[in-house]
């Protein structure tokens, strides 16, 4: 049941999250993240967890582009033990990146 229950709150934040980047436009970056918690969770019997999992979620977006940028950006400098966590950093980058 609680894997449905993820699952669920994953998929509605999926769906909301892109809603709100036009948003984030007109408001702050905590205001559109929040904006999306609510979206995503409304109507959740467990709305505190599952607003905490959309903030875990951006945290973990955030500490993903951030280990790219010091340790992936440069291609060439790469180093043989990142090899496998930069790919797989880029691919979350880019599926962030095309998600309309």
């Amino acid at each position: 049941m609680k894997k449905k229950i993820v699952i669920s709150m994953l998929s509605s934040l999926m769906v909301f999250l892109p809603l709100t980047s036009s948003a984030a436009k007109k408001i702050d970056s905590i205001q559109s993240i929040q904006t999306a918690a609510n979206q995503a969770c409304s109507g959740n019997p467990d709305k505190s967890g599952c607003e905490r999992l959309v903030w875990i979620t951006a945290k973990v977006a955030m500490m993903n582009t951030s280990f790219y940028l010091q340790s992936c950006s440069n291609k060439e400098k790469i180093a043989k033990e990142n090899k496998a966590s930069c790919d797989e950093a880029e691919r979350l980058l880019s599926k962030i990146n095309s998600t309309k």
